[in-house]
């Protein structure tokens, strides 16, 4: 944060301050409550390293056990019926994830959460947060480059970043099935449709899963 004599900025990560942070706030803002402010909406790029395959798309369930390593290989089934046409090579998924806490991390398994966790089936157990205990197995990243460095430099491998990290790192991202079964590329024109239906609420929060 920058604190000065009339008050303090404090620059902000992609996720909402939790109520505990709210509360700590005080401290830092000469005892007003911090304010958020949403700048932008950012999407979340699901990334893939995976020669022959051009195209590929993803149900949340699936995503779920890629990400709690339930499946580890690229041929398994479910992969295979959520990409009818692709040619999956019989190839090992490596998975990357942030090493960091962040905002990234939150709003992926966030999405996980609502769609397949404690908002759905309960395929996601690994609930939602800056960090959540991934399986031992997996590979982690400094920041959105350093998982996008991972990716790109790891055949058969998949992970989360920034679309700008994605398209910055030349990688390929997948479309993710939403609530309506259709398979959706996080371009910036889907994340404009998606903000369309946001819900503000008093404290300026929102969320688009």
């Amino acid at each position: 944060s920058i604190s000065s004599n009339s008050g303090s900025i404090a620059i902000g990560s992609d996720a909402a301050l939790t109520s505990d942070e709210v509360d700590a706030s005080k401290k830092t803002c000469h005892g007003q409550t911090a304010l958020e402010v949403p700048a932008y909406i950012s999407p979340v790029a699901l990334v893939y390293n995976l020669d022959g395959v051009d195209k590929l798309q993803l149900t949340p369930a699936t995503v779920a056990k890629i990400f709690q390593r339930q499946i580890t290989n690229w041929n398994d089934p479910a992969i295979a019926a959520d990409n009818p046409d692709a040619k999956l090579p019989d190839q090992a998924i490596t998975v990357a994830v942030r090493a960091d806490g962040s905002g990234t991390t939150e709003n992926f398994t966030k999405f996980l959460d609502a769609a397949v966790g404690t908002g759905g089936d309960g395929t996601w157990a690994l609930k939602s947060g800056s960090t959540v205990q991934w399986p031992a197995d997996v590979q982690a990243g400094q920041g959105n480059s350093g998982v996008a460095q991972i990716i790109g430099s790891t055949p058969g491998a998949i992970g989360y970043v920034d679309l700008s990290d994605a398209k910055a790192a030349n990688l390929q991202f997948a479309s993710v099935q939403n609530k309506a079964g259709k398979f959706i590329e996080p371009t910036l024109e889907a994340t404009s449709a998606a903000a369309e239906n946001i819900e503000v609420k008093p404290d300026l929060t929102f969320f688009t899963g």
